[in-house]
């Protein structure tokens, strides 16, 4: 059995409301201590193999923003920046390094328009990003950042909504994330999402 992982946490950060409180704004600081982390063995002949480390620490700052910039067009955006570094562990030669599927930055996005009069009423586009930076492994391999975009189109007719979720538009390969040759992930390719609910 593996001990328990114990975290500090420390954050502080500021929020702010514009456009008569329709639109949200918030940036943080944190630092974030982690020991008996458990992670993979890299042992390539048992990839599903885990082993409990030292600890590792991250620190950085983040910002967000979501709401409604008018009755038609709303927004959600995200940018984070962190360092996460091990600061102890089984193999001394790691300490310091970067932990692995740690990237430093990451954002994302999605801004949805909703057309209110003519023959358009009701329906509704979208678009947006997600975008992940380089990432370490438990090797000398490197996951390249990725950056791929989304797309939607949707329809309200009194109680019933239709969605439709168009991800990964450009059918961009990338990873995921990975510990080395042996365990790593793929992105998905492109796909669509169909969603239809109804509000009680």
């Amino acid at each position: 059995p593996f001990k328990p992982i114990y975290s500090q946490l420390y954050e502080t950060g500021l929020k702010a409301d514009f456009f008569k409180k329709r639109l949200y704004a918030s940036i943080a600081v944190f630092k974030i201590k982690q020991t008996n982390v458990l992670v993979n063995a890299n042992d390539p002949s048992n990839p599903d193999r885990s082993i409990q480390a030292g600890s590792d620490a991250s620190k950085g700052f983040e910002v967000e923003t979501n709401g409604n910039i008018n009755s038609n067009l709303s927004v959600a955006v995200s940018y984070a920046y962190d360092i996460t570094k091990i600061i102890s562990g089984n193999n001394p030669a790691e300490v310091g390094k970067v932990e692995a599927n740690a990237p430093k930055n990451i954002s994302g996005s999605w801004l949805k328009y909703r057309f209110n009069k003519g023959v358009l009423k009701n329906f509704k586009i979208a678009a947006g990003h997600s975008h992940v930076s380089n990432r370490n492994t438990y090797t000398s391999l490197i996951l390249p950042g990725y950056c791929i975009f989304n797309a939607g189109v949707g329809y309200n007719y009194r109680k019933l909504n239709f969605n439709c979720n168009f991800n990964n538009v450009f059918n961009k390969i990338y990873f995921e994330g990975g510990y080395n040759n042996v365990n790593k992930w793929p992105g998905k390719p492109f796909n669509v999402m169909a969603e239809v609910s109804f509000q009680f």
